[in-house]
């Protein structure tokens, strides 16, 4: 796989380990669903955002770095299918099992690999600046500047399954 120049990627830099540690624990598709959504809704309200440091720069930037994370992604979900499909098209006794245990063999496709440094550093980057973002609108909200409601400036995405009752052990 081919290095794709990334000026957000800052690899070794000690003072981004953060972001890589953030990224690894939200998914990519969920960060970039909330990225959009952060987008619309940080282009409805830049002029009073702007008082709490949300500028038109900062937004280009966020933008930009939304850019390339989609682009990783779309690279990503490329550098799986090719490889899947060439052992596919290789082996049909392996295609014929696979289709036995997932159903279709185009899902293998979709599997994504393990992201890499360079997209969970993204991942990183995008949620700290949602986090920021949505607790800078809380405040506007609290000094009577916006009046959004829910589902405005939230993670809608990112929300955590409900956990399963506990069955009372037995006896």
């Amino acid at each position: 796989m081919t290095t794709v120049f990334n000026p957000f990627f800052l690899g070794q830099s000690d003072a981004w380990k953060h972001h890589i540690n953030d990224g690894r624990n939200v998914g990519s598709d969920p960060i970039h669903r909330e990225s959009q959504d952060a987008i619309g809704q940080w282009e409805r309200d830049i002029d009073e955002l702007e008082k709490y440091g949300f500028t038109r720069e900062e937004l280009a930037l966020f933008k930009e770095q939304f850019r390339v994370h989609h682009d990783l992604m779309i690279r990503r979900s490329e550098s799986v299918a090719v490889p899947v499909q060439a052992l596919l098209d290789e082996a049909p006794m392996l295609r014929e099992r696979m289709s036995e245990i997932f159903g279709r063999t185009d899902l293998v496709k979709a599997v994504p690999i393990q992201d890499t440094r360079e997209i969970d550093e993204l991942d990183g980057r995008l949620y700290v600046t949602i986090r920021e973002l949505n607790a800078a609108v809380r405040r506007a909200i609290r000094a009577g500047r916006l009046t959004r409601q829910p589902p405005y400036y939230r993670f809608n995405h990112l929300r955590k399954a409900p956990r399963p009752t506990p069955t009372p052990p037995e006896g």
